[in-house]
């Protein structure tokens, strides 16, 4: 049963990603927070991806300041609120988003990037444990070197897609231009 709810106990609650809005009795957005905070930390963890970690403060955020906005809510709003596992998103709604075009691109493009970072965490772990047999001096100098490439290959990757934006921005600028220029030919 959702009741509104202030004071200690609330702040106290909103400090637990998913926990606050459980206290106010929405059981599945507290749950489904829960869970993907659980879930980046379990796989950052698993995984030895360290930078997956940012979005750990965005969940932690999302969670503090839904909780307060939920309380600042006037009676009636409040309790039109729905009770949806992804914080106000339907599971067909999230589905659809998922696993349309651009969603399968962006999951694509994570999954690819996740598993080029633990690809290269193995292969640097399983060079540094083979020169370190023989000299500690050039383990480091492989690392140090692995982090460098590492950098250098996310800089190209960065400008890269920083290209492609532009020239898919400039693409859609032109052809925004020659539409009016065609139905001009048309209408005269």
């Amino acid at each position: 049963m959702t009741r509104k709810k202030h004071g200690f106990w609330l702040f106290i609650f909103s400090l637990l990603p998913g926990a606050g809005e459980m206290y106010m009795g929405f059981f599945k957005q507290g749950i489904g927070l829960m869970a993907q905070f659980s879930f980046v930390l379990m796989l950052a963890a698993y995984l030895n991806i360290g930078p997956l970690l940012f979005i750990l403060p965005i969940i932690w955020f999302y969670s503090f300041f839904h909780v307060h906005n939920l309380a600042s809510l006037p009676d009636e709003e409040f309790y039109q609120v729905e009770d949806r596992l992804f914080a106000g998103y339907d599971i067909q709604e999230m589905r659809g988003y998922l696993f349309g075009e651009n969603g399968r691109r962006m999951i694509g493009i994570i999954m690819v990037v996740l598993g080029c970072s633990v690809i290269w965490n193995g292969v640097q772990n399983l060079l540094y444990r083979v020169t370190n047999i023989f000299n500690s001096e050039i383990a480091r100098m492989i690392s140090y070197s692995m982090d460098d490439a590492l950098r250098s290959i996310m800089a190209i990757a960065i400008i890269y897609i920083g290209y492609r934006m532009i020239r898919g921005k400039k693409r859609e600028l032109s052809q925004i231009e020659q539409k009016p220029d065609e139905q001009e030919r048309n209408g005269d």
